[in-house]
C-alpha cells in the first residue's frame, strides 16, 4: 500500500510587537482622575480611607496600616498591562488583586525582584503566594524595604480596572502597612494574534479554519504560496472561521489570515498539509459457524498509510478491535447467537483522516440445544435406566450420540441402559451421561449426572483381631442398605455359633484361627456378606534347664529353654547380673563375681499374658593367690623363702607347687634361679600365681669378639652387660707370645677394644686371666681363651 502525503514547512509570521518591552507609566494621584500618557484613569478608595504616603521612593499608595482598605483604578480606555511594585511586606500582610472586577491569581503574573529606590534591600525569600494567588508573608518580618513586583497582562484581552486590597483578618494583630507603585502600559496593536488550522487536512473532506477573535475586527484569508488549486471557501474568505471545502492535495500551501481592528493590523501565516483519506475494501466472513466456535471477519482491502489503524465497531457503538494494515481480520474466539448483527469498519491515518464506514451483517448458524430425562429401576446385579431425548433446536435435530459414563455408548434417540451394581455398593453412584445432538450444521453437548442410590454394604469391626483363649471379642456392625429401608442380619461366628442381632460380643474358649462372617439381605432380597479373620492363641508355658546350678566365678554354664510357640513374639534371658540376651533358646553364660543369681527365661506373647521361669545359680568365689614380686638369687648363697598369700576364701585352702617335689605347703625355700608357681584350691575353685627368681652374682665370659665398629661385639667382656653384683674385678689379656696386650681393674668398664697402644691387634686367639669378687663375699678366678676377629 502506498502513502501519499503533502507536507510543507510551517511558516509563522507576526506583525504584532509582542516581542518588544512595554513602556510603563506610573500614577501619583490618590483620588480623582489622572491623565497619564493619554490614558484617563479614575482613582477610587475604600471607606475608611487608606493612607497616602511614600517610603524608599515607593508610593504614594499605602494600605493596611490600621484596617483592611484598598485603592481601585478604572481605565476609561482599556490597557494591555498593569505593573504593581510592593515594599514593606510584614508578618501576615495579605494583598489581593482584582482585575476587571474579579480576583486575579498572581501565580499567572510575571514576578521580579523590587527594592524601591535601591536603598531598601532586595526581595525576601519569605514572600510567598497563596494557592489562590494572594501575596503574603510566611510569618516573618521582611524588613522595611523588602519587596517584589508583578506584571499583569490578559493578552489578547484588555484590562478595564484593577483593585489592590489589603486583607486584615480579625485575628491579625501584627499585620502592618504595605507601600506600592501602580503603573500601566498600553500596547493594543501588539496583542498576540494567530490562525488556527487542523494539523493535517484530509483529502475529500471539508476543513474548518479559525483565528484569534478581536472585537470590531474584519478578517480575510488568502493562499500566498504553494500553487496548485485555488481554495473553495464557505461562506467566504472574509470571515474569521471559514470552511475550506472538498480539500484536495493541490490545496496544500501557505495561507495568510489578516485581521484589521482600527489602526491595528494583525497577520498570521501558516502552512496547510493535506493527507490522503484512507479507504477500506469489502468485508467478508469466513463462516458462518455455530455458536461457541471461532469465526473471522476479513477486511479484504485496506488503503491506509503506514502507522494508521483500522477500527471495528458493533451495532451498539462499542469498539471491539483496532489494527494496522499488517493485519486485516478480526477473530471471534467463541461466536454467540447475540453476535448476529451488523458490524462497522473504518480506517484512520496517523494524521486523523478517516475513511468511509463499511457495514457488514455478521451471520451465525442455527443452534441446537441438547436435553434429556431418565427413569431408574433398581436391581441386584444391574440397574435399568430409560433415557428420553428432549433436545430442541433452531432447526431439526437429526443425530444423537450417548456416552453413559461407564465406558459404554449408543447412537439412537432414546436408549435404555443397564448399569452394573459394584461390589461393594457403598455410596451414591453418579454417572456423568453425555448427549451430543446435531442438526447437520451445529452440535450441542449436555453432560448430566444420573444418580443411583441403593447401597448394599456389609462390614463390621472387631475390638480385637487376636485374643487369648477364654477371652471375648466385640463385633460392631457397620453395614447399611438403601436409606429408608431396614436390612436383615445373620452372623456365623466360626465356632458353630450363629446370631441375628445387629451388634454382639462372643467368647472363644479354644485356640484356633476363626473367620466370623456377617450376611445382609436388603428390601429387594439382594444378599452380600463380609468376613474377618481372628486368632485365638493358647495360654502357653515356659521352662529351662541349666548344665549346672553351682559354679565358680568365671566358669561357663549352658542354659536350654523350652516354651509354647503359639502366639509367641519373642523370648529373652536375664542372668541377674545386668546381662540379657534376646531371641535365643540355648545360651552360654559365665559370672565374674560370686553370689546367688536368679536366672529368668521369659516369653512375650502377642495376646496372652507374658510368662517366665526363674532358677537360682550359685557362683562361688575364686581364691586370690599372691607369692610376691619377681626376685634374684646368688649361686651358693642363702636360700629365698617364697610364701603364698591367699584371700577371698572361706574354709580350708589346699596348695600345690610346681617344684620337682610337688610341695603342698603354703611356702617353700628356693636355692637356685627359675620360675616357681603355686595353685590354691578352696571349695572346688582354684587359682594360681607365678614368680621368677633370676640369677645374680655372676659373670658371663664370651669366647669371641669383633672390634670392627659395627656396634655389635666390639669389646671383650663389658661388665655392665655380662656381670651382676661385682664388687672387685681384675683382668689381664696376653697374646700367643706371652705379651700383655690389655689389663683393667674397673668393675664397670667396657673391656678390651682389640687395640694395643692404638694399634689394632691381629686376628687370633688370646689368653685371659680374671679375678672377680661378688657382693656375697665369694671370690672366683677364671682363665681361658678368647678369639679376636678383625
Amino acid at each position: 500500500m502506498r502513502k501519499v502525503l503533502y507536507f510543507l514547512t510551517a511558516l509563522l509570521t507576526f506583525t504584532s510587537l509582542n516581542g518588544f518591552a512595554q513602556t510603563y507609566n506610573c500614577l501619583s494621584a490618590t483620588s480623582g482622575t489622572q491623565v497619564v500618557a493619554g490614558v484617563s484613569i479614575d482613582v477610587l478608595r475604600s471607606t475608611p480611607l487608606p493612607n497616602a504616603n511614600t517610603t524608599c521612593g515607593v508610593g504614594p499608595y499605602q494600605i493596611g496600616k490600621n484596617y483592611s482598605d484598598w485603592y481601585q483604578y478604572n481605565f476609561n480606555t482599556p490597557v494591555t498591562h498593569v505593573r504593581l511594585q510592593f515594599i514593606r511586606i510584614h508578618d501576615d500582610d495579605t494583598i489581593r488583586v482584582y482585575i476587571n472586577g474579579s480576583p486575579y491569581d498572581l501565580n499567572n503574573a510575571t514576578q521580579s525582584a523590587f527594592a524601591g529606590n535601591g536603598t531598601c534591600g532586595q526581595t525576601s525569600g519569605f514572600i510567598t503566594l497563596t494557592p489562590s494567588g494572594e501575596l503574603t508573608s510566611t510569618g516573618h518580618q521582611t524588613g522595611s524595604g523588602q519587596g517584589i513586583a508583578y506584571d499583569i497582562s490578559l493578552t489578547p484581552n484588555l484590562i478595564d480596572s484593577c483593585r489592590v486590597e489589603h486583607i486584615r483578618h480579625a485575628d491579625n494583630n501584627i499585620a502592618s502597612d504595605v507601600y506600592y507603585n501602580f503603573c500601566f502600559a498600553d500596547d493594543s496593536c501588539s496583542l498576540g494574534f494567530k490562525g488556527v488550522v487542523p494539523p493535517t487536512l484530509c483529502s475529500g473532506r471539508d476543513a474548518q479554519l479559525d483565528a484569534t477573535q478581536f472585537p470590531n475586527t474584519t478578517y480575510s484569508w488568502a493562499k500566498i504560496a504553494g500553487g496548485g488549486l485555488p481554495p473553495n471557501w464557505s461562506p467566504s474568505a472574509n470571515v474569521r472561521n471559514p470552511v475550506l471545502l472538498n480539500v484536495n492535495p493541490a490545496h496544500a500551501g501557505t495561507y495568510r489570515v489578516t485581521a484589521t481592528r482600527g489602526v491595528c493590523v494583525y497577520t498570521f501565516d501558516t502552512t496547510l498539509n493535506v493527507d490522503f483519506s484512507p479507504n477500506v475494501g469489502p468485508v467478508t466472513q469466513k463462516g458462518p459457524v455455530c455458536p461457541g466456535a471461532a469465526d473471522t471477519l476479513e477486511v479484504l482491502q485496506v488503503n491506509l498509510p503506514q502507522g494508521g489503524s483500522v477500527y471495528i465497531y458493533d451495532s451498539f457503538g462499542i469498539a471491539i478491535d483496532s489494527f494496522d494494515q499488517g493485519r486485516i481480520d478480526y477473530i471471534f474466539p467463541s461466536v454467540q447467537a447475540s453476535d448476529k448483527h451488523p458490524y462497522y469498519v473504518y480506517a484512520v491515518t496517523t494524521g486523523g483522516c478517516v475513511s468511509d464506514t463499511v457495514k457488514f451483517d455478521f451471520k451465525v448458524n442455527p443452534d441446537v440445544y441438547a436435553s434429556f430425562t431418565y427413569g431408574l429401576k433398581d436391581g441386584c446385579l444391574e440397574d435399568t435406566v430409560v433415557f428420553t431425548n428432549t433436545s430442541t433446536g433452531d432447526s431439526l435435530v437429526s443425530s444423537w450420540a450417548w456416552r453413559f459414563g461407564d465406558g459404554s455408548s449408543a447412537g439412537i434417540e432414546s436408549p435404555t441402559h443397564y448399569y452394573q451394581v459394584p461390589k461393594p455398593d457403598t455410596t451414591l453412584r453418579k454417572y456423568s451421561v453425555r448427549l451430543i445432538v446435531g442438526n447437520g450444521l451445529c452440535f450441542d453437548t449436555l453432560v448430566s449426572d444420573v444418580d443411583i442410590n441403593h447401597p448394599l454394604y456389609v462390614n463390621f469391626d472387631i475390638d480385637k483381631d487376636s485374643i487369648c483363649q477364654g477371652d471375648s471379642i466385640t463385633f460392631t456392625n457397620n453395614s447399611f442398605g438403601k436409606p429408608g429401608t431396614v436390612p436383615k442380619w445373620f452372623w456365623r461366628l466360626g465356632d458353630g455359633t450363629t446370631d441375628t442381632v445387629y451388634n454382639l460380643g462372643h467368647w472363644y474358649y479354644n485356640y484356633a484361627v476363626y473367620q466370623p462372617t456377617l450376611y445382609i439381605t436388603d428390601f429387594r432380597g439382594c444378599v452380600d456378606s463380609f468376613k474377618r479373620t481372628i486368632t485365638v492363641d493358647s495360654a502357653g508355658g515356659i521352662f529351662f534347664v541349666a548344665s549346672d546350678s553351682v559354679i565358680c566365678a568365671g566358669e561357663e554354664i549352658v542354659f536350654t529353654g523350652d516354651y509354647s510357640a503359639a502366639g509367641f513374639n519373642s523370648v529373652a534371658w536375664d542372668f541377674g547380673d545386668n546381662i540379657t540376651i534376646p531371641l535365643e533358646t540355648k545360651v552360654k553364660h559365665s559370672y565374674l563375681l560370686p553370689g546367688t543369681y536368679d536366672v529368668a527365661f521369659s516369653a512375650d506373647y502377642r495376646v496372652c499374658p507374658d510368662t517366665n521361669f526363674v532358677r537360682p545359680i550359685v557362683v562361688k568365689p575364686y581364691p586370690r593367690v599372691y607369692i610376691g614380686e619377681d626376685t634374684a638369687i646368688c649361686p651358693n648363697g642363702d636360700a629365698i623363702h617364697l610364701q603364698a598369700s591367699v584371700t577371698n576364701v572361706l574354709g580350708t585352702v589346699n596348695y600345690s607347687w610346681n617344684t620337682p617335689t610337688k610341695d603342698i605347703t603354703s611356702g617353700i625355700y628356693v636355692r637356685h634361679p627359675g620360675m616357681f608357681a603355686v595353685t590354691a584350691e578352696a571349695d572346688g575353685c582354684t587359682a594360681s600365681d607365678t614368680v621368677v627368681v633370676r640369677k645374680n652374682c655372676y659373670i658371663n665370659i664370651p669366647n669371641v669378639f669383633t672390634p670392627n665398629g659395627d656396634g655389635n661385639g666390639d669389646y671383650f667382656l663389658p661388665r655392665q652387660i655380662l656381670a651382676r653384683s661385682v664388687t672387685s674385678f681384675e683382668m689381664e689379656i696376653y697374646n700367643r707370645w706371652g705379651e700383655k696386650v690389655f689389663e683393667t681393674k674397673a668393675i664397670d668398664g667396657r673391656g678390651w677394644d682389640g687395640n694395643l697402644g692404638g694399634t689394632a691387634q691381629p686376628t687370633g686367639v688370646y689368653v685371659y686371666l680374671i679375678k672377680v669378687q661378688f657382693e656375697n663375699g665369694i671370690t672366683e678366678r677364671y682363665q681361658g681363651n678368647v678369639t679376636l676377629l678383625q
